[in-house]
């Protein structure tokens, strides 16, 4: 699974001249949900929580189990646990 916190374009010429310490803003809202991906595929959104020492997602909608086992599927690829 990937949380996306979001996206951005940037030039090869940004992309160079990014350092240790270098921020990039996203355009986001830092108060909106972040998505989840399975597979590149969106199936659900969250808010970003702590635990304990740890960030974490509150799921707040997650897609019908047949959109995340079709997500799930593309990546056949994949090592199962």
């Amino acid at each position: 699974m990937v949380v996306r916190l979001g996206e951005r374009l940037i030039s090869i010429r940004e992309f160079m001249a990014l350092l240790p310490g270098s921020i990039l803003e996203l355009e986001k809202k830092a108060d909106l949900e972040l998505d989840l991906l399975i597979n590149n595929k969106l199936i659900g959104y969250g808010l970003p929580v702590k635990v304990g020492e740890n960030f974490g997602v509150r799921l707040t909608y997650v897609g019908d189990v047949r959109a995340r086992i079709e997500a799930m599927a593309d990546g056949s690829e994949c090592d199962q646990a």
